[in-house]
Formats: C-alpha cells, structure tokens, sequence
C-alpha cells in the first residue's frame, strides 16, 4: 500500500510567528541592553533599502502566488509549483522578505539585537520550515520540483 502525501507540510511553527518572534526578542534585548549599530546615515539608508525590498519582494511572491491560485498558509497544500516571477529568482522569496524586513528594522532602530535575531530568524526558518517544505515538495511533485530546485537558489 503506497501512502499519500500529506495535504500540506504543515510547518510548524508558523513562519509569520517566527519573525514576530525575532523582533520581539530582538527588541526586548534592545531594551535590557542597548547596542548600537551605525552612524545615522548609513543605517537610515541600509534600513530603507532593506525595508523596501523586503515589501517588493514580498509583495511579488504574494501576487504570483495569487495568479497561479496556490495558497499562501504553509498549513495548506501547495496548487503547483511556483516557478515565475520572484519564484525564478528564490525558491522563497517570502521568507528571504521576512529575513530582510527583520534585517531593516534592526539597522532603522540601530540594534545589533534584531540583526543577530534577522541571522537567527534565518536559520530557524532553513532548518525547521523551508527543509520541511522541500521534503514535503518534493514527494508531492516530484521530478517537477526537484527540477526546480536544481535551477534556482534556496534564498538568492
């Protein structure tokens, strides 16, 4: 008897909790104790930067996955694999606009904490979502995906 795949990957925790997670913890480090980055200017502008690309990017994705009706929540199961778009360019790009969301509130509120909790937000969204994802991918669409994933870069 073969066994089905799951009807989503089902990761756990939820990713847009995680990055509330982060900035809370990143934030409350702030408070307790406070850590500059950077001369005004220069983190001003990296923090603008990163903050707008974070929204363009995910903006992006959002639309692209709207268009090819495939569900935004990781709780669901995927429609199809997203190839287009921001999708060509990252297999995912949501959480690389979460990562630099987190990344440009740390340089605009000038705390190492929130950049070392971006770092940290990065790598518990690879190993405890994204690898849970690709498995889940993978077994649901096969050589589809696995194509995919030899042609574009996890994050960039």
């Amino acid at each position: 008897m073969q066994e089905t795949a799951p009807a989503g990957p089902l990761a756990l925790p939820l990713p847009p909790l995680l990055l509330a997670a982060a900035i809370m913890v990143g934030v409350l480090l702030n408070v307790l104790w406070p850590q500059a980055l950077l001369e005004t200017w220069l983190r001003l502008t990296l923090g603008i930067l990163m903050i707008s690309a974070a929204l363009a990017i995910g903006f992006l994705a959002v639309r692209v996955m709207r268009a090819v009706n495939t569900p935004l929540d990781v709780r669901k199961a995927p429609t199809e694999v997203v190839t287009t778009g921001v999708f060509a360019i990252s297999r995912n790009p949501v959480y690389l606009a979460m990562v630099l969301l987190c990344g440009g509130i740390a340089f605009l509120a000038n705390t190492i904490w929130l950049l070392l909790a971006a770092a940290a937000l990065a790598v518990i969204l690879h190993t405890q979502v994204i690898d849970k994802e690709e498995a889940y991918l993978k077994e649901k669409f096969g050589e589809a995906y696995s194509s995919y994933k030899s042609r574009v870069r996890r994050w960039i």
